[in-house]
């Protein structure tokens, strides 16, 4: 009898999901019809109350769509990283091109010498609806590979606890740059992983999480996939530090993403100008079954 009061359960609740799912559909229809026939105010609506009823990646990309025609910036914003955080593929286009404002500074060539050794412009990124500064700094090089010279440029932000996370360097203060610590994005010369002296390159990191990942059976069982991404430097002595989730799945996948970021091998670092430097790495993981 238990037995069946269970399975009744399971099968009164996967009714009810797929009826809410049903109805959800139906409705963002409804409001994507009217988004057409350009009744934004009506189609706001019906694609909020479709996600009211189920809350799903690419209803929030309309919404966001829709409040644009609204004029509310913010609020599609907020929805256009929703998606983002549930792995819409055009999500993050989406808040880059209408979330972001960017800017940039160029230092003119009589700066003090040794700023221009580091820097000779700047981009700032600002989004719209917070305080929120990113601020990166980038300086034109050459690198030699298989004994030709390649052009790159050298990106590194401000890593610094003396400085305030939203201040910004600008002509006025820009001497203070060379007494700053700095993590780069782009170096000259990429780690060297010691077992076999190669450099730590995107395919060793793929071929190195392709052989690590493990599907956590409890997320499987569960029906969680998605791209968990996680962030991490590598410090002037090989070092890697300051792990985290920056893209968040779930803990399951989260906790196995952070395992295999930390089971990378041992490196020596990068360096730009001769000298070892600080390396932030962004590492995505992939979780999907079939």
């Amino acid at each position: 009898m238990k037995k069946l009061l269970i399975l009744f359960s399971i099968f009164i609740a996967t009714s009810c999901f797929a009826q809410k799912e049903q109805e959800a559909a139906e409705l963002l229809g409804q409001g994507l019809k009217a988004y057409s026939a350009k009744e934004y105010t009506k189609a706001d609506s019906l694609i909020q109350l479709s996600l009211d009823l189920n809350e799903d990646a690419q209803a929030y990309i309309y919404s966001g769509n829709n409040k644009l025609m609204l004029n509310d910036t913010c609020a599609a914003c907020a929805a256009f990283q929703k998606a983002n955080d549930m792995n819409a593929g055009n999500a993050a286009d989406r808040f880059s091109a209408n979330c972001i404002i960017s800017d940039s500074l160029f230092f003119p060539e009589d700066s003090d010498e040794n700023v221009l050794k580091l820097a000779s412009y700047t981009t700032l990124k600002k989004e719209r609806c917070s305080d929120q500064v990113e601020q990166w700094f980038h300086l034109p090089s050459r690198m030699s590979s298989n004994g030709k010279d390649h052009k790159l440029i050298v990106t590194f932000s401000i890593d610094d606890p003396s400085w305030p996370a939203d201040s910004l360097l600008s002509l006025e203060n820009i001497h203070l740059l060379p007494q700053l610590n700095k993590v780069y994005t782009v170096t000259e010369t990429a780690p060297t992983i010691k077992e076999n002296g190669s450099a730590l390159s995107a395919m060793s990191i793929l071929m190195h999480t392709m052989n690590s990942m493990k599907y956590p059976q409890k997320a499987k069982d569960q029906g969680i996939q998605g791209t968990v991404i996680v962030y991490f430097v590598i410090d002037e002595n090989g070092e890697k530090t300051d792990f985290k989730v920056i893209q968040s799945v779930h803990k399951l996948l989260d906790e196995e993403a952070l395992r295999v970021a930390q089971s990378l091998p041992e490196v020596g670092p990068a360096s730009v100008g001769g000298k070892p430097v600080k390396l932030a790495y962004t590492m995505p993981l992939r979780f999907v079954y079939n």
